[in-house]
């Protein structure tokens, strides 16, 4: 979104959580009622936890899962 738009600091807001996203590549997918955020590059603000490059975290109605 950065390249195309110039915009440096967005949210990505599912059912049960919020992700605050700055210049990072990451991909989202809700299932059930579960959200799962893959952070490829950067860093992603998911509820109050910061998920690094690389790593995933989950949100089953709210509550996060470090995977």
């Amino acid at each position: 979104i950065n390249k195309l738009t110039g915009v440096t600091n967005y949210e990505v807001q599912t059912p049960d959580t919020v992700a605050t996203v700055r210049g990072t590549g990451f991909k989202v997918k809700i299932k059930d009622g579960e959200s799962e955020f893959v952070v490829g590059e950067g860093k992603v603000k998911v509820g109050d936890k910061e998920v690094p490059e690389g790593r995933k975290i989950r949100s089953l109605k709210g509550a996060l899962q470090n995977l």
